[in-house]
């Protein structure tokens, strides 16, 4: 038996009772479980809000129809249809940040558009490295589409920080094993291109980090406000571009490569929505100031 005083997550104390150790354990573990369960839960709400949209957006509809023509496009690896389906995931999205410009200030909608913009770059040239006949032309398009995606987390992140982030150690240090274990597998497969792909999951990573700032998100905020989808947007970021090293490393044509391109392209997508919806809302002025 032990004399127990414990706080769970839950936030409920046993002071001075008498519990069986096992008993101690199943309420810690219980209480364990129920907040991951609500923290699952938290990226619901903002994730079927974003999909909503399409109900009353014409560019999110486009925007979702891209995604999942692209998705399976990318599992039957059709060059032809991602040539076309692919540029608009992004070109959706600024159509909606044009819809809303006028909330925002000339400062916010300069770092949106451009972040954004050097997505729908790095798109073509990501398109480029899959269906490269060589590895060294794979190589030279990867190089420049990281290029252009670190201009774009590095001015998602200058927002970020322009409203309020506070980025903290904690989630840094999660997401460092991540970034350990890319530069690995990157260092031990094709040491060609580790110098400029190793700075890019810096910034993926800082980006990501960024993302999951608590003071983002205010006291009070409701459950499906976009800004409760920055996190698993910028953690899905770096599971779709994670994906895109071991794609290259270990699951060439194979059915595991379809599959894996498959996974880099709906979690790119998702990335991408979550993140755009969530700065967009983030640098929303006050009714009062909207032009």
């Amino acid at each position: 038996m032990v004399d127990a005083l414990a706080l769970g997550a839950s936030g409920r104390k046993l002071v001075g009772v008498q519990v069986p150790p096992s008993a101690l354990l199943s309420l810690v573990t219980t209480d364990s479980l129920m907040g991951a369960l609500k923290k699952s839960l938290a990226v619901v709400a903002p994730v079927r809000a974003a999909i909503a949209r399409a109900t009353s957006s014409p560019e999110r509809a486009l925007y979702l129809a891209a995604a999942t023509a692209l998705t399976v496009a990318g599992a039957k690896s059709s060059r032809r249809t991602e040539v076309v389906v692919k540029p608009l995931i992004m070109v959706s999205l600024q159509l909606g940040l044009a819809r809303t410009r006028f909330s925002r200030s000339d400062a916010d909608n300069a770092l949106l558009f451009g972040a954004t913009g050097a997505s729908l770059i790095g798109d073509w040239y990501m398109l480029q490295e899959e269906f490269a006949s060589t590895q060294a032309e794979s190589d030279r398009w990867l190089k420049r589409g990281a290029l252009c995606f670190a201009v774009n987390h590095a001015l998602m992140i200058a927002l970020a920080l322009k409203h309020g982030a506070r980025p903290t150690k904690r989630d840094a240090l999660m997401r460092l094993g991540s970034l350990a274990e890319a530069k690995l597998v990157l260092y031990a497969s094709n040491r060609e291109i580790f110098v400029p792909i190793a700075w890019y999951s810096a910034a993926l990573t800082a980006m990501s980090t960024v993302m999951a700032s608590p003071s983002l998100i205010p006291a009070e905020t409701p459950a499906d406000d976009p800004r409760r989808g920055l996190e698993l947007g910028g953690l899905s970021f770096v599971a779709s571009d994670g994906m895109i090293l071991h794609r290259r490393t270990f699951f060439k044509d194979t059915v595991a490569g379809s599959a894996a391109e498959a996974f880099v392209l709906a979690s790119y997508a998702l990335a991408q929505m979550l993140l755009v919806d969530g700065l967009e809302r983030l640098a929303q002025l006050p009714q009062t100031e909207a032009r």
